[in-house]
């Protein structure tokens, strides 16, 4: 009675072909996910600083051209001697506009300037096909928020935790929003980034 209730005893190496990561082959699965796909943590890691990096690019091809706009137009309504609350609300409006072309950074075929560097890419979730503008605007439209002048950092500071938190997992709120999903080129092919297994 007792031979019968006892289980086999488990096999280390019987399912070693699926233990292994899906994008490196080589590192174990870990209980990381990208878009609901087990991986190694060290691929997790090297997708998330990809995605923070392009972020980075991003912001700074944004950024310095906006600084120079900015000074420029501030040193121009200095001269038609306006109030302080106009030149404030004039500065304001070209930051949000500029902050509307930001959003449309990756319509280019799917890749912004940081994207492009770190070969990632966006493509619409259900055609998988690079996204163009219109998408590009739905999926970054959180990050318009952001360039709101004094209640805009507020939230976009929270906006910003909380894509932190989420982009190393595939999805992030304006991805989920738009219906579209961050690839790595390299491994494009795979399920976890939608290609044929």
């Amino acid at each position: 009675m007792n031979d019968i209730q006892r289980k086999p005893p488990v096999n280390p190496y019987a399912n070693k072909a699926f233990s292994k990561c899906p994008l490196c082959t080589v590192e174990p699965l870990s209980k990381r996910k990208i878009y609901e796909q087990q991986v190694c943590s060290l691929c997790f890691n090297k997708f998330l600083n990809r995605r923070q990096l392009s972020y980075l690019i991003d912001g700074f091809v944004y950024t310095v051209p906006l600084a120079g706009i900015i000074f420029l137009a501030a040193r121009s309504l200095k001269n038609l001697n306006l109030s302080d609350w106009k030149v404030l609300a004039i500065l304001g409006a070209i930051q949000i506009v500029i902050g509307f072309l930001f959003a449309f950074k990756d319509g280019f075929n799917g890749y912004s300037p940081g994207k492009f560097c770190t070969d990632l890419q966006v493509l619409d979730e259900i055609s998988g096909r690079p996204i163009p503008f219109g998408k590009s605007l739905k999926r970054n439209w959180v990050l318009v928020i952001a360039t709101v002048p004094v209640v805009g950092t507020l939230a976009g500071l929270v906006f910003f935790i909380k894509i932190a938190r989420q982009i190393g997992n595939g999805y992030r709120v304006g991805d989920r929003y738009a219906k579209t999903r961050v690839i790595w080129k390299k491994y494009q092919r795979l399920p976890c980034f939608r290609g044929a297994a």
